[in-house]
């Protein structure tokens, strides 16, 4: 009889140790942080620096009839790189470098006509700006994006009978925008381009309004709408 009561109090004795260490366990132990998903992308590698390819349809504001009678379309092509940095989360400063050409024939000032001499114009736009990027969420889909920032653009005109005209604008613009998060499409290439150290693959979608001085020369002037690939490192 003793025997037993002695092992029932020893039973109990041991469930009342193990019932402390485990409180004691559970005081000790660190809360888990609770992270904001408005905040950070704690899955997602912060990108330090970043690369486009773009191609844009651009629309000056003035003298669209012109322009379409001498190179027989109203609107610039412009083509180039853009390289960026982020100082901060979502934060970009972007340096921009596009050109474009176009070719076509001079107007007769007095008939309207074409004169069959060959005109060559040549714009290389540069421009400098920050861009904020609404990426908030972990692998977010569709990324908003606006931006401002200065522009600097040199231009010359080759005709064929007459000097060479040169020159440069400088202004500003503002833009928006939208990426699109393309390793959502197809997730199996973030792993072959992880050997290039590419975090983030995005097709972007902008439209520009650019404001150029128009004293003397060309007033390009207008607004311009770019895709492009953007390669996130």
């Amino acid at each position: 009889m003793r025997l037993r009561s002695g092992l029932w109090l020893l039973a109990l004795a041991l469930g009342c140790w193990s019932f402390a260490v485990k409180a004691q366990e559970a005081e000790e132990k660190p809360p888990e942080k609770k992270t904001n998903p408005l905040l950070a992308k704690e899955s997602e590698p912060k990108s330090n620096f970043s690369v486009q390819l773009f191609y844009s349809w651009y629309y000056p504001d003035k003298d669209r009839e012109v322009w379409k009678d001498i190179f027989g379309r109203e609107y610039l092509e412009p083509f180039g790189l853009s390289f960026g940095s982020y100082p901060l989360r979502n934060l970009g400063i972007n340096l921009n470098v596009a050109y474009a050409q176009r070719k076509g024939h001079a107007v007769g000032t007095i008939t309207g006509e074409s004169s069959g001499e060959d005109v060559t114009l040549t714009v290389i736009p540069v421009q400098l700006e920050a861009e904020y990027r609404f990426d908030f969420v972990d692998e977010q889909f569709l990324v908003p994006l606006v931006g401002a920032g200065g522009d600097w653009w040199y231009y010359e005109e080759k005709n064929e009978s007459s000097d060479d005209v040169k020159g440069d604008k400088t202004g500003y613009h503002a833009l928006a925008g939208v990426g699109i998060l393309l390793d959502r499409l197809d997730p199996t290439s973030r792993v072959q381009l992880k050997e290039y150290d590419v975090e983030n693959v995005f097709l972007e979608a902008e439209i520009r309004w650019d404001w150029l001085g128009s004293k003397n020369g060309i007033d390009f002037t207008g607004v311009g709408y770019s895709v492009g690939l953007l390669f996130e490192f």
